[in-house]
């Protein structure tokens, strides 16, 4: 019963090239489908702005507007409001189409635009054939963290190692790269455009152009702030201009700092460079992206995206490449790379050359912000939780298959809801409860809370499933731990924030990279609240994403970074006075610490300037594998990648290195065999795919076992993390895709892959993430979606022994029979105990009785799970869903009577 043999169709997958095209989802979520056309198109903020029209209750309106003003740009003066649309396609046609008829079109990423829209517009803007749907532009925030809990112990006067610690000094002089050519493209609040940091050795501004949506002057694109040119900055520079643009909250300038400031702003007491950036001779670009003209900081997504837009336009004229730093975020959001925002970063790197997006991870791992699990059908799950007095709300997102229902118990026990698919709730005086339908039947669903009077006492969101396909619902708050989650629900997972959960640009963590250096007075400080020199930072978010990619991607330093201060950083917005001297260096102050995501992001943004000056025809791919390749690993990381550490830490050496080795080295991309997910992760004995150009002349299949290590003059060489080299077992090979077979011994790490000929030469360089497991489930359809490859075997109560199709439903109506489903995946042999392998089919837990190899074909494992009587009747196509030690499979499917 553990083994059984393989199907023939099954077996084909292993030795005949499958080629599979790697695509990414682009679908909004969350769009509310109500009963009214012209209300069909508009998500559920939205819908609500609709509704404000004349005739509603003025003070229900007013409630209502209080709560959407602190999530969604609209101005109340002119009745207009920031969207997002979805076109139906790509082309020109559809923007032709919506600008004449009298819409204008901020800003546009392949079949994501941006535009403001008068609310009575909207349905007319939703009737168009070429909008598919409209999403209000949501805030985000700067992700900054700060502590003034020091302690004064003896310690080393270190002021600056985040370059040290990425090997960023050593890049720059063995590869003779310093950023210069290339853009900074920073997205923030703003910068300190009279810091010598930001300018040349002669006092010349290194900003090309800087655009300050704050400004009120209404000549910058759309009507949107005002432009500033480089001779205008440097006029300014002159005292021969006036540059209005400031930064009072001081983020903006310290993460371009990270990036690209020169260290040329410091006294005299200091050395020159003492506080560099990565790239300390990159161009800067800086969008000033917030419309506050405080300290505060908030963004719109279709700020943010009008602004990406810009950089990419400027960078374009001046012909150079460009690195985008989006050290902001928020988790409004399905957190699996469907926000508007994410796609727009999808779209802009979905062609072209020389350009990247480096996004932070976020700020919320010690803050308790996610719950998620399984819900069955027919039953219920409570999450309590607390609120403070600044608490805004949480967002529950759960599988569009799936039918919820949800209702909101209040501290004094009063009940609101239950609200089914479409119900908006909003006359109660302490609670709005929404259930929002997602885009298409596939797409997720959410349940909105919003708060209106933050009761003191135990509140409960629950949720009930009436009709379960899948069963997986994830919940966030969405104020950074004001609304917190009980211990007993809150689980430290998926808090990466939106848009780190981008599919193409590159999500960053944080780790500390020192902990003590000299204040402004010399007095020596030492901060700890992060954790010790190379441990992760307690605040750095940690994954997976919602869909299940390994986030973030990597880790960088961030804990404690000592970088350009603005002079108008005057207020510390956290503790309402002024910056305190423990924050600032021993340069006068032209420098201060801070710790965060933020500051990881820039370092990466940084380090990917020097590998585009070092290879200007890098595509965001090969930037992304190239500095996933490279990372490096300690006693902190551990060997195997982690939802912690993602991949590693960045280390800028190598990521160079590799950008000049790829100038003229072709590139094998390793998938899972059995998922294709896109993710350079594998386990010993696990069956990978290989996708390349020229990795052999030849097209050659094994057919027999034990497999060959040579097919058609080509090896694949694997030297693991330990730098033991071995030949990897060989399924198929062809010019376009080798299917091998990841060594047994391979040790846990990054192991580096080489397609050799017989003459030594080599063709392609790659890299695999070794894990102990990494679990891929084999399709019918032989590309990870769809029907699993499994057999049924139905037991009889005498002991007859039948195998069934998977092919057909499965009959669980006769109570005597004992079925079992026969699973067959890769990656999982290395499982730990066998409890530690967690299946649901419908939602319904299944009992697991065996996790191992298959033992008949190579690389090839086998789960073996017992089919409920209770699952007999639901007459439809349900999901299993897999975890092995914690890692989630590819989603496979089974047809139940």
């Amino acid at each position: 019963m553990h083994y059984f043999p393989l199907p023939r169709l099954f077996l084909s997958v292993l030795v005949v090239a499958t080629l599979v095209t790697f695509s990414f989802f682009i679908s909004n979520s969350f769009i509310t489908q109500a009963s009214h056309n012209d209300e069909a198109k508009l998500d559920a903020d939205l819908r609500k702005l609709y509704r404000q029209r004349s005739g509603f209750d003025q003070a229900a309106l007013t409630e209502e507007r209080k709560s959407l003003r602190e999530r969604i740009r609209f101005d109340e003066k002119q009745n207009s409001v920031g969207v997002i649309i979805k076109l139906s396609d790509d082309s020109e046609g559809g923007c032709k189409e919506i600008e004449a008829k009298g819409f204008h079109l901020r800003a546009r990423f392949g079949d994501v635009a941006v535009a403001d829209i008068a609310f009575e517009d909207l349905p007319r803007l939703a009737m168009l054939g070429a909008v598919k749907n409209i999403q209000a532009a949501k805030y985000k925030t700067i992700l900054r963290e700060q502590s003034s809990a020091f302690s004064l112990q003896p310690s080393a006067f270190i002021n600056d190692s985040a370059n040290t610690a990425i090997n960023a000094p050593q890049a720059r002089t063995n590869f003779n790269v310093n950023g210069s050519g290339v853009i900074v493209g920073m997205i923030d609040s703003g910068i300190d455009w009279r810091h010598q940091d930001f300018r040349t050795a002669d006092g010349k501004t290194r900003i090309k152009a800087l655009w300050d949506m704050s400004d009120p002057a209404g000549t910058g694109p759309g009507g949107v702030g005002r432009i500033y040119t480089e001779a205008e900055i440097n006029a300014a520079l002159q005292n021969n201009g006036t540059i209005n643009e400031r930064d009072p909250n001081g983020h903006g300038t310290h993460v371009a700092g990270t990036a690209a400031g020169n260290g040329l702003g410091t006294s005299p007491s200091i050395p020159v460079g003492t506080f560099a950036g990565v790239a300390p001779a990159a161009d800067l670009i800086v969008v000033k992206a917030t419309r506050s003209t405080n300290e505060q900081a908030t963004f719109a997504d279709d700020d943010v995206i009008t602004a990406m837009s810009f950089v990419r336009n400027q960078a374009t004229a001046l012909n150079q490449p460009f690195v985008i730093n989006l050290s902001l975020g928020g988790h409004f959001s399905a957190h699996d790379g469907t926000d508007s925002i994410e796609l727009a970063i999808d779209n802009l790197l979905s062609s072209g050359t020389g350009r990247q997006v480096v996004v932070a991870a976020g700020n919320e791992g010690n803050a308790g912000i996610h719950a998620g699990g399984i819900l069955a059908e027919n039953s219920e799950v409570t999450i309590p939780f607390t609120v403070t007095s600044r608490a805004q709300g949480m967002l529950a997102v759960y599988q569009g298959a799936d039918t919820i229902s949800a209702k909101i118990i209040k501290p004094n026990g009063a009940v609101v809801g239950p609200a089914a698919l479409y119900d908006l709730i909003t006359s109660d005086s302490d609670v709005e409860l929404e259930n929002a339908p997602g885009e298409t039947a596939t797409r997720p669903k959410a349940v909105i809370v919003t708060f209106k009077q933050r009761l003191a006492g135990t509140w409960k969101l629950v949720l009930r499933g009436t009709r379960i396909n899948n069963g997986h619902y994830d919940v966030w708050t969405q104020d950074a731990g004001e609304t917190q989650l009980d211990a007993s629900v809150r689980d430290g997972m998926c808090s990466v924030a939106s848009p780190a959960t981008t599919r193409r640009g590159i999500s960053v963590g944080n780790f500390v990279s020192k902990t003590d250096y000299v204040d402004m007075k010399g007095t020596p400080r030492n901060r700890t609240g992060q954790g010790s020199a190379g441990q992760l930072a307690i605040s750095s978010s940690s994954g997976p994403s919602r869909d299940g990619r390994l986030m973030p991607m990597l880790v960088a330093p961030g804990s404690y970074v000592a970088s350009t201060r603005s002079a108008d950083y005057t207020i510390d917005s956290f503790t309402g006075g002024a910056v305190p001297a423990e924050f600032l260096t021993n340069d006068g102050g032209k420098h201060y610490v801070a710790f965060g995501s933020s500051m990881s992001a820039a370092t990466v943004t940084g380090t990917v300037a020097l590998m585009l000056q070092a290879n200007r025809n890098l595509s965001p791919e090969q930037i992304r594998r190239l500095l996933l390749r490279t990372v490096g690993h300690d006693n902190f990381t551990g060997a195997a990648a982690s939802p912690q550490f993602g991949y590693g830490k960045l280390n800028a050496l190598e990521a160079v290195r590799a950008a000049v080795e790829n100038i003229s080295a072709t590139e094998i991309v390793s998938v899972s065999g059995a998922s294709f997910v896109p993710e350079a992760v594998g386990a010993p004995e696990m069956i990978m795919s290989g996708f390349g150009t020229n990795l052999s002349g030849a097209t050659a299949a094994a057919i027999s076992q034990p497999l060959p290590t040579t097919l058609a003059e080509v090896s694949l060489r694997v030297t693991d993390s330990a730098g033991v080299t071995q030949l990897a077992p060989l399924f198929y090979v062809s010019p376009a895709q080798i299917n091998y077979l990841i060594p047994t011994t391979a040790a846990v790490g990054t192991a580096k892959i080489e397609i050799v000929k017989t003459d030594g030469s080599v063709l392609a360089r790659g890299s695999v993430s070794v894990n102990a497991v990494w679990p891929g489930m084999f399709s019918t359809l032989q590309n990870g979606r769809g029907i699993a490859a499994a057999d049924v075997l139905r037991i009889k109560a005498n002991d007859d022994r039948t195998y069934e199709s998977i092919n057909n439903p499965i009959n669980l109506f006769n109570s005597s029979d004992k079925v079992y489903l026969q699973l067959y995946g890769t990656g999982l042999r290395g499982r730990s105990n066998l409890n530690q392998t967690k299946i649901t089919l419908g939602g319904t837990p299944l009992a697991v009785e065996y996790v191992g190899s298959q033992n008949f074909y190579a690389g090839v494992d086998q789960i073996n799970v017992v089919l409920p009587a209770s699952l007999a009747g639901r007459n439809r196509t349900l999901d299993l869903v897999i975890y092995v030690d914690g890692w989630a499979a590819n989603i496979v499917q089974c047809k139940i009577q």
